[in-house]
């Protein structure tokens, strides 16, 4: 609860000075020294970070729990193994969006991120639930995966993950 209403003070306090874009308080693991409390600054500027670029924030501060595999994905973005994880389950959707003008990618996103749920989907997205249809089974062959398949739609969220991390932290990307 106090942690809480610093934060919350902090908050109102940046407020006042015109800069409300986008406040995040974020807290690292509590130490019982000084000299502990560095690696609790470092943490807790990584979630601030992760943190910043999460949709629909609404929380007084965050930590390290909260911002979860983003925060993981935030850690590795430098290792070019994870950035080519990506591009391989993304690629052919985003040369596809690129050259079509299409948004198969945030049809995709929607489905992710409502845990396949058609309805809800086509019901978000304004679609009848036949072109719905229609519109997955197109990303299905362009990708060439099952997004039934509970390891496909996780590889694709991660990858989903990835890409937005990389879109967030290249100033040309955005």
């Amino acid at each position: 609860a106090a942690l809480s209403r610093l934060a919350e003070g902090w908050r109102e306090a940046i407020a006042r000075g015109g800069d409300t874009d986008k406040v995040v308080v974020a807290a690292g693991t509590g130490a019982g020294a000084f000299a502990d409390a560095v690696h609790g600054l470092r943490e807790s500027a990584h979630v601030a970070e992760v943190a910043a670029s999460m949709p629909d924030l609404t929380r007084p501060f965050v930590r390290a729990s909260d911002v979860r595999l983003r925060g993981l994905i935030t850690l590795l973005l430098d290792d070019p193994r994870v950035q080519m994880f990506a591009e391989t389950e993304l690629k052919n959707l985003l040369i596809h969006d690129a050259e079509q003008g299409t948004d198969d990618v945030e049809v995709l996103r929607g489905y992710l991120e409502l845990a396949g749920n058609k309805s809800a989907l086509a019901k978000r997205l304004h679609m009848s639930r036949p072109a719905l249809y229609s519109r997955l089974a197109s990303i299905e062959r362009r990708l060439g995966v099952n997004l039934d398949d509970g390891e496909s739609m996780t590889s694709l969220h991660v990858a989903l993950l990835v890409h937005d991390a990389q879109r967030s932290t290249d100033p040309a990307a955005r």
